[in-house]
């Protein structure tokens, strides 16, 4: 997550189609189980940018990756993110167009790292270049089809929704979604607000005491859980016994729980607190929508297994041990 915001309060939508049609269809790659998807900026250069809803405005990750567009630059900011490091600077672009296949914003602001916090991050041959955040789901509704590697992106007045979906409420608070999900672990089982952090590529990550770790995760054993905008994250990983998200039931659902100082809790509305994250991984095999406005969330497949996804997979569904990424 990218803690900073471009946006004003508006209702109009950043992103428009651009095929004359009422939805599109854009292939995504999977790069260490996060979405990846090519991104046109300035109209002049592609880059590979990670889908995560968690941040607001788009990012690039580093300088020279824009070297010679014409971006008009504006003024620096510090920020902190996830991590136990210093501080990122970034430069704030205030408009520049982005083009995916099919759709496409005149005029969006960015911001661009001075330093890249990732540099280390392997994507394969695929280099990754920054974010694709939350205005693209401001400006859709987004389906995110998983064994087809498809992101479907549709107008809010001609979506309809297919029989093999079931519905669930989302609360979408600060431009963030929120799931109540049913986790049960070691010693207790409790109802957690969660967010859908598509930027996070495990399955669970929990923001809770001490005290209520070692009740639910199963073996919990300090080491490096992650890295962020702002450095390695430090905590304790291990499993859960199951996680229930309406229908969908997921049994050994691995965990991560980084330290307070890594990653602090996060108030979303007076008394009310971000308990944790649900990642990518969780819905491997499967197919979710995210219907801000409206604020529901669904998802197919009524009783998937995240055993039995595993075991079909194979290693391609595995959590990343070596490296979790949490933006």
């Amino acid at each position: 997550m990218f803690p900073y915001s471009l946006l004003a309060a508006t209702s109009q939508p950043i992103f428009m189609l651009t095929n004359g049609q009422t939805y599109v269809e854009i292939p995504f790659t999977f790069v260490n189980n996060l979405i990846v998807v090519e991104v046109v900026v300035a109209g002049k250069r592609p880059m590979n940018f990670i889908l995560d809803n968690a941040t607001t405005n788009p990012v690039i990750f580093h300088k020279d990756y824009i070297r010679g567009l014409p971006l008009a630059l504006g003024n620096k900011i510090t920020v902190r993110g996830a991590g136990n490091g210093k501080s990122v600077r970034a430069t704030l672009i205030s408009g520049t167009s982005l083009h995916l296949s099919g759709a496409a914003t005149d005029r969006i602001g960015m911001a661009v790292l001075d330093k890249n916090p990732f540099a280390h991050f392997k994507g394969g041959r695929k280099k990754i270049h920054g974010l694709l955040g939350s205005t693209l789901f401001r400006s859709f509704v987004v389906e995110i089809d998983y064994p087809r590697q498809v992101l479907r992106l549709h107008e809010y007045e001609n979506f309809s929704v297919t029989d093999n979906y079931q519905s669930l409420p989302m609360e979408v608070v600060n431009g963030r979604p929120y799931l109540s999900a049913l986790v049960q672990g070691k010693l207790a089982t409790m109802e957690m607000n969660l967010m859908l952090d598509l930027g996070f590529n495990n399955a669970l990550l929990l923001q809770l005491s001490d005290s209520l770790i070692q009740k639910l995760i199963i073996k919990p054993r300090i080491a490096k859980v992650g890295v962020g905008i702002n450095g390695i994250l430090k905590g304790k990983k291990g499993a859960v016994n199951s996680v229930l998200i309406g229908p969908g039931y997921y049994e050994k659902v691995a965990t991560i729980a980084p330290s307070a100082r890594s990653l602090p809790k996060q108030e979303l509305s007076p008394g009310v607190f971000r308990m944790g994250s649900i990642g990518n991984t969780m819905f491997r095999g499967t197919s979710i929508i995210f219907n801000y406005p409206e604020e529901k969330f669904y998802i197919a497949c009524p009783e998937p297994l995240l055993a039995k996804q595993e075991k079909k997979l194979g290693s391609d569904i595995k959590p990343i041990e070596q490296e979790k990424l949490v933006f």
